[in-house]
């Protein structure tokens, strides 16, 4: 099926296409309570009602939305998340995370453009480094190792990182 044709006049592209008049019958109908319903984002009954009599939306037919799963799963009571402690390590410098994040479009900081984030694992102590540029990390975690452990007075035992992904 060929919709358009284009020819080239004089180093210009010239679109050749024949217009074509779609017209529309439009009907109104009346809408189904559940249909609002779904189109309001699963809104209640009480808060449809509300809005037909203010005219915001159609008067609704006498059919009672069926139970939706959406309305029930929304009204559930959540349970809250309970973090448990007992995962993490039991001493300062047992383990540390750290992680590169950037490039960043600002530099805030002396011009960083990354930083370098460690975090300690027992006491979620977070230290951060503004970094220009991503070869510092080396430089900048033997500054990190040296100064904890003449803070901790314990030896750094493990690191963990996303190996830069």
């Amino acid at each position: 099926m060929v919709v358009a044709r284009v020819e080239k006049t004089s180093g210009l592209y010239v679109l050749k296409a024949k217009a074509e008049v779609v017209e529309v019958n439009a009907t109104r109908c009346m809408e189904s309570s559940r249909l609002w319903h779904k189109r309001l984002g699963h809104m209640s009954e009480r808060g449809m009602s509300h809005l037909a009599k203010k005219g915001l939306i159609q008067k609704l037919d006498e059919e009672r939305p069926k139970t939706c799963s959406h309305y029930m799963a929304r009204k559930q009571r959540r349970i809250s998340f309970q973090g448990d402690a007992s995962y993490r390590r039991s001493e300062v410098l047992d383990l540390v995370y750290t992680d590169v994040c950037g490039p960043f479009p600002e530099r805030p900081f002396e011009g960083a453009q990354y930083f370098v984030s460690f975090i300690d694992d027992c006491s979620r102590k977070l230290s951060v480094f503004p970094l220009k540029t991503k070869d510092q990390v080396a430089g900048i975690f033997e500054q990190f190792y040296v100064l904890v452990e003449r803070e901790t007075g314990r030896k750094l035992k493990a690191v963990r990182s996303d190996n830069g992904r």
